[in-house]
């Protein structure tokens, strides 16, 4: 077999590689969800707070509070997911975003799924103590800590697995 020609190959590039920005629509839908959750958040919070200033100290309003607090902080992981779902989209299809922390930073699709495992078993745990919270029916709980933690050694086999066979070098975004 001959290999194509270079001027095939250039215009099968450019007809091809402009697609990549298809992937725009991803970065925008994941930071518009993202934002529109952290502004959601924000204004519970300050709702909340005119709720329930004049019943600070008592014991409903204080198991009210940490039942939000835990709500808020499963809101705010689900928000941040999306933002790094949007930055790592952008960074990988578009351009590289120079003013980003270095840990916010995905160089593979492969170490965005990693960053992103991380979020979703914290969110689990978050979601899970949420309920775990507000219910008394244990049996209700335990079907719910064990289909939580079922999830859980999944995300974790697929993470260890992922790592056998890819290595651990993706953390600088370079491959082995």
């Amino acid at each position: 077999m001959t290999p194509p020609e270079p001027n095939a190959v250039k215009q099968a590039d450019r007809l091809v590689g402009p697609f990549r920005f298809v992937a725009v629509l991803g970065v925008l839908s994941s930071i518009t969800l993202s934002t529109l959750l952290f502004l959601s958040a924000a204004v519970r919070v300050f709702r909340l707070a005119a709720q329930e200033l004049n019943h600070l100290g008592e014991e409903e309003s204080l198991h009210t509070l940490v039942l939000a607090a835990v709500e808020q902080a499963d809101i705010l992981l689900i928000a941040t997911a999306l933002l790094i779902v949007g930055f790592g989209l952008y960074g990988l299809f578009v351009n590289a975003i120079a003013n980003l922390p270095h840990w916010l930073r995905i160089s593979s699709v492969d170490e965005l799924k990693s960053k992103l495992l991380g979020v979703v078993v914290v969110a689990l745990a978050v979601r899970f103590f949420a309920v775990a919270y507000e219910r008394s029916d244990s049996s209700d709980l335990l079907v719910l800590g064990e289909a939580i933690g079922v999830v859980v050694l999944a995300l974790a086999a697929f993470s260890f697995a992922h790592t056998a066979i890819h290595g651990s070098s993706h953390r600088d975004g370079q491959e082995e």
